[in-house]
């Protein structure tokens, strides 16, 4: 699934650096596309109802905002499962499910930072 992720970021977009980190440390491959160069797709995003940074797509589909149980379902299904041991652990990657960050998104209009769950 990874070779098929990509991330549509904007610039000073705190929810775009976490996704990414989160993705990188989890050792996913993913394309980046910086939405400042590309007003094409703002637009087609905006009409689709897609008005937060990031934008994760997949093969299963598109999501808006920093979304830490999104990241969790794209580390875990493109992470091979490897039985845990008798403390829990992983045997093969030691990644973890939970994402201690702040819910930031950056709107895709005004580059606001709101909290998720907040309107826009």
């Amino acid at each position: 699934m990874s070779e098929n992720i990509t991330i549509y970021t904007t610039p000073h977009c705190p929810g775009c650096a976490l996704t990414q980190r989160k993705l990188d440390k989890a050792g996913i491959t993913y394309n980046a596309i910086d939405l400042s160069k590309r007003p094409d797709l703002v637009e087609q995003f905006k009409n689709e109802g897609l008005l937060s940074a990031p934008i994760i797509e997949t093969q299963t589909g598109r999501s808006s905002g920093f979304n830490p149980q999104r990241i969790r379902e794209i580390i875990a299904l493109a992470t091979p499962y490897t039985k845990p041991d008798q403390a829990g652990r992983a045997n093969n990657t030691g990644h973890t499910s939970a994402v201690s960050t702040p819910s930031h998104t950056r709107n895709l209009d005004h580059g606001v930072t709101t909290e998720q769950g907040r309107g826009l």
